[in-house]
């Protein structure tokens, strides 16, 4: 390391100025006393640090912090901000190696059993887990993906990964998508995005949903539209499901509006309807109905639409053991009640997870499967309302006994 003229302020931190080098734009600031002052002066780390208040869009200073060493690029320990409008993204600022740093990994492997092989065991580790520029590793982007990172984050890698998952269940995937309520406004703040209208979210689902099926169904895809906009992209594997995963629309009803956004998202771009908020059966019949008549004056043709009700639902080997599982979720867990409610506000919880469910025998509960059959049901989605894990694993193999065997 090359003498440098830095400034102590208070024993607590260092800075070097802007002036130091005629490159640098802002100054290098350490956060160090003299003791560990000395010791960073002992290799390049303070050349590192100025080297990036040479970058463009630079704000303020580089920050070197107490633990900061000789890196790559940046020094370890090293802290820099970049404007959004003429800043630069610099590898060796967010660097390129996984392995700088310790990590402590919990197994369920004995000292005594990992200690012979522990040399092989580092030898695969180290071949397996790619480290290092120019390694690679399982997930490869073209420019063109690349570029839809960067525009569009992680959201961009859900149609790769929802294609993996079905290609690892040997095409049994299913998309279940909907545009969200007012109660979700929330989450859409916490990922900084909007909450826009009604006709807008699902303006902005359908072209996500056509969008997936595009790269889905094509070697390479391109895509135009007012959310999403893409050209020449080609992403493996394709869904095991031919031509492409089924996609659920998720919403609360489907009125006889053939304008409606519900109903017109479901007719022109849906595989299935899963419904929520169903108080009976009767309710999946007027929905199918609606829809039904819908694609008729359109022309299309719905003989291999899905319609899944959602069965809310406490089974016991006769009522009253259904009966203790729901009185003493609802009666004493009014968060989970909510749940078993699906959203609804917390003081109509207990109302809403008994209005909707059916509770007792089996017999009970395979008269409420038949008549959402008979409405035009082809699956269910099932929620069970138990107070612990182990009540629930006992109505799953209660439902598998009595109930599934009726429709195999």
């Amino acid at each position: 390391m090359s003498a440098v003229q830095a400034v102590s302020h208070d024993q607590l931190w260092y800075e070097i100025p802007a002036t130091a080098r005629a490159d640098m734009l802002v100054p290098a600031r350490v956060y160090a006393d003299a003791e560990l002052w000395s010791q960073i002066s002992r290799d390049r780390s303070l050349d590192q640090l100025m080297n990036v208040t040479t970058l463009r869009g630079i704000v303020r200073c580089a920050y070197g912090m107490p633990d900061m060493h000789e890196g790559y690029g940046f020094p370890v320990g090293g802290v820099a901000a970049m404007r959004a409008t003429d800043g630069v993204i610099s590898p060796g600022g967010v660097g390129y190696d996984i392995n700088c740093g310790v990590r402590l990994l919990v197994s369920e492997l004995e000292e005594a059993a990992v200690r012979p092989r522990l040399k092989e065991l580092v030898h695969e580790l180290s071949r397996s887990i790619p480290s290092g520029t120019g390694r690679g590793g399982r997930l490869s982007l073209s420019d063109a993906e690349l570029d839809r990172v960067l525009g569009e984050g992680c959201r961009y890698l859900l149609e790769r990964e929802l294609a993996t998952l079905d290609d690892l269940s040997g095409g049994r995937f299913i998309l279940g998508v909907g545009v969200s309520n007012v109660s979700d406004r929330d989450e859409f703040r916490a990922v900084g995005k909007p909450f826009l209208p009604y006709n807008e979210r699902y303006a902005m689902l359908g072209e996500y949903v056509e969008a997936m099926k595009a790269i889905w169904t094509q070697p390479t895809a391109s895509f135009h539209g007012k959310y999403v906009n893409f050209d020449g992209l080609t992403i493996y594997p394709k869904p095991g499901r031919k031509p492409h995963i089924p996609v659920w629309a998720g919403c609360h009803q489907i009125p006889r509006d053939r304008d409606h956004p519900a109903l017109r998202f479901t007719l022109d771009r849906a595989d299935g309807w899963l419904g929520g908020l169903l108080r009976n059966p009767k309710d999946l019949k007027t929905y199918v109905q609606n829809l039904n008549d819908a694609a008729r004056q359109e022309g299309k043709n719905l003989s291999n639409f899905d319609w899944c009700y959602q069965l809310r639902l406490s089974i016991g080997k006769d009522e009253e053991e259904a009966q203790r599982n729901a009185a003493w979720v609802i009666g004493e867990q009014p968060e989970m009640a909510r749940y078993a409610g699906y959203m609804w506000k917390l003081q109509e919880a207990n109302r809403a997870s008994i209005e909707g469910a059916t509770i007792g025998a089996p017999s009970q509960v395979l008269k409420t499967v038949e008549e959402a059959a008979d409405a035009g049901a082809t699956s269910l989605d099932l929620w069970f309302i138990y107070p612990r894990v182990d009540h629930l694993l006992t109505q799953l193999r209660l439902f598998a006994k009595e109930i599934i065997p009726s429709f195999s």
